[in-house]
């Protein structure tokens, strides 16, 4: 189980400058297909807060913590006491801006959030006194990944079914390939804030580009 380290700038720069070097590789290779969704009925800074900041934040913690935790063997040295409240915090932190969304009538969406951090919370709370799986953390890392692309497929195409995966092959392959690397960047910098550094640089690009272009 993955917390927050004490070098919160570092790791979300180091994510952040990945990020970028993505975006590069999404102009360079057409395959490599990376993409945010446009959310209809909601203003410009509502948009801006739900795909930086909540997805960035929610979707990391839960993937990238909670999930890849419960899949994995507890190293307690990697969950310090500390780290795991910083996520702790970040997740009630979170609830104010899910609120926000449900607030301008996104509800579905906003629900869908609160769910998954209620999920992470619970969690990082009892973290001391759930079992989990013990696998190997390659072999959850592309478990991890591969529900980071069916969870995107989703928000997409709007349902999970073969058609779905189908009409956007690329970006549910490039979201799982994302989601696999942002494992092994948490892994590698033992701190959320690096993928959560990576998932925010990738979504403001992306989303600042589709505004700008459009």
């Amino acid at each position: 189980m993955y917390g927050i380290g004490k070098n919160i700038g570092g790791d979300f720069t180091i994510g952040g400058a990945l990020g970028v070097f993505m975006i590069t590789l999404s102009r360079i290779l057409p395959a490599f297909t990376l993409a945010v969704p446009y959310i209809f009925g909601l203003s410009i800074a509502g948009q801006v807060i739900v795909v930086i900041f909540i997805a960035s934040i929610i979707e990391e913690v839960f993937f990238r913590g909670a999930l890849l935790g419960f899949l994995t063997k507890k190293v307690p040295e990697l969950a310090t006491i500390d780290s795991l409240n910083r996520v702790k915090l970040l997740i009630v932190l979170s609830f104010f801006l899910i609120g926000f969304v449900i607030s301008n009538l996104m509800f579905q969406t906003g629900i869908v959030y609160a769910v998954l951090a209620l999920m992470s919370l619970a969690v990082y709370a009892w973290w001391d006194k759930i079992p989990t799986l013990n696998m190997n953390f390659h072999v959850a890392n592309i478990i991890t990944g591969i529900g980071f692309g069916l969870y995107h497929i989703k928000v997409y195409a709007g349902e999970i079914s073969a058609s779905a995966i189908m009409s956007v092959s690329s970006t549910f392959i490039t979201a799982i390939i994302v989601g696999i690397i942002a494992g092994y960047l948490v892994r590698w910098r033992k701190s959320l804030a690096a993928g959560i550094g990576l998932h925010m640089c990738l979504n403001a690009l992306l989303y600042l580009g589709f505004v700008i272009v459009t």
